[in-house]
């Protein structure tokens, strides 16, 4: 399938070896979603490793889940006439820059258990990988989902706004902060307010469909996507809900659309 062929893109989806791509295909089938962006379950990452980020065996098998993602992008963009994916590297906790260009963008994604990474100190990982992991999003443009408790949120944003000269790296807050419960948190903040931060609405409560339509009013149409959060939430069902709200077809290309294909459309291979 060709890019300019997408109608709408499901921006968060995890699939692995138990998140069968082919039922993702099921459950979109007779809606216009044709395109999505995949990376690793977060719980398969866990498992590859527990947050043991200096052992051998547990990095390679984290490697072993992004590279599936990889291979099945891949292999499915070459193939399919029905779906086009965009693969994300599952990039915490080991910071690899290695092979970050051959994806769209990357995950960062912790809840306790998993051991916290101090981003002002580095006491997980030396600080200077993780400087130079964003040193390289912020040169070549990649987005980065951000899921991780409001106080790190909060550092990594500030972090993330101060080269003046390349530019700020650009920011997803996945489920408009309500992985964490944080949406008012984040707006009192003024976070949402930054040119940088979007935000994906994927497994939408009905706290949080209340906080779309907050959101779109406070900070406009342009830095938020649809997403389904497979295979925690039907995206069929997803999709409904976003379009229940009655957005107009300027919101809706926007949001299905329109908003995160031209944040991948800047990012340099």
């Amino acid at each position: 399938m060709k890019i300019e062929d997408i109608a709408y893109v499901d921006t968060h989806v995890h699939i692995g070896n138990r998140q069968d791509y082919k039922e993702y295909l099921n459950q979109i089938k007779d809606t216009e979603i044709n395109s999505a962006v995949i990376f690793p379950h977060c719980s398969v990452i866990s498992q590859a490793g527990r947050g043991l980020v200096k052992d051998e065996f547990s990095r390679k098998a984290r490697e072993r889940v992004n590279e599936y993602v990889l291979s099945l992008a891949n292999q499915v963009n070459k193939q399919s006439e029905k779906i086009y994916f965009f693969p994300f590297n599952f990039i915490w906790p080991d910071f690899d820059r290695e092979k970050l260009n051959r994806y769209f963008g990357v995950k960062w994604h912790r809840h306790d258990p998993a051991p916290k990474y101090n981003l002002d100190k580095g006491k997980v990982q030396p600080s200077i990988r993780f400087n130079k992991l964003l040193e390289h999003l912020r040169k070549n443009k990649i987005p980065i989902i951000f899921e991780d408790d409001f106080e790190n949120l909060k550092t990594f944003v500030s972090i993330a706004d101060k080269d003046r000269i390349i530019g700020p790296i650009n920011i997803i807050v996945p489920h408009l902060g309500f992985g964490t419960n944080s949406y008012e948190k984040i707006k009192n903040a003024k976070i949402f307010e930054k040119l940088n931060v979007y935000t994906d609405i994927s497994y939408a409560s009905t706290q949080s469909l209340d906080a779309i339509k907050d959101y779109i009013e406070t900070y406009g149409h342009e830095r938020i996507f649809f997403g389904s959060d497979f295979p925690f939430a039907n995206p069929k069902k997803e999709l409904e809900k976003i379009l229940s709200l009655g957005f107009g077809t300027k919101v809706i290309k926007a949001i299905m659309h329109e908003n995160i294909l031209r944040l991948m459309n800047n990012v340099r291979k």
